[in-house]
């Protein structure tokens, strides 16, 4: 089965006129990515879109940064917890060094 390329802007395709009115950064300034789907994926990820009255390119903006976001999110959980987990371990010391008298004034 042969796979078809959908090349796709990671921004909303804009023409220039558009992104000086509402002040955005040009559409010089995006960048492509290209993948490779089945047919059958291809031609259905594009009805869907049109049905929805969206852009394949919008659609995978927003996926995109969905993804991107969600990855960050998973991120700052995992720093949270390596925080968590050594706050835990300073106040457990912490504990040991008031009940046994280390580094106190003797």
């Amino acid at each position: 089965m042969g796979t078809h390329v959908l090349q796709v802007s990671i921004h909303y395709l804009r023409t220039e006129l558009y992104d000086k009115r509402c002040g955005m950064p040009s559409s010089s300034s995006q960048q492509m990515v290209t993948t490779r789907l089945e047919p059958e994926l291809k031609d259905e990820f594009v009805r869907i879109a049109e049905s929805n009255k969206q852009s394949t390119s919008d659609v995978l903006r927003k996926l995109i940064q969905r993804y991107v976001d969600e990855a960050h999110e998973r991120e700052l959980v995992r720093q949270t917890a390596n925080i968590r987990a050594n706050t835990a371990e300073e106040e457990e010391a912490m504990q040991w060094i008031a009940a046994y008298g280390v580094g106190g004034n003797d």
